[in-house]
């Protein structure tokens, strides 16, 4: 997914390194979905009874994570869904 970032990856150039991934804590609660991709794709998008590509309406990029600003507002969307769910009194 990392490659949808377009604009964004040519700000890192050639001698950008990757950062180091944060060790999981031991007693972390696994998560429902791997990554946001399958959230949106499995959760999500299922949850949608309507359709969202009437004319003259908004419309959703089918190509989403190619927008910084969708996987920003997803991947927190997806954060709180994972936190929530383990939560027996407000999730």
């Amino acid at each position: 997914m990392s490659e949808g970032l377009g604009e964004w990856d040519d700000e890192l150039g050639d001698t950008a390194t990757a950062p180091e991934p944060a060790e999981e804590e031991p007693d972390a609660p696994e998560l429902f979905y791997p990554n946001v991709a399958e959230f949106v794709t499995n959760r999500l998008a299922t949850s949608y009874r309507r359709q969202l590509n009437v004319q003259g309406g908004v419309t959703w990029c089918p190509q989403w994570w190619k927008h910084a600003e969708a996987i920003s507002r997803l991947e927190a969307l997806w954060r709180a869904w994972e936190f929530l769910r383990l939560d027996g009194t407000t999730g």
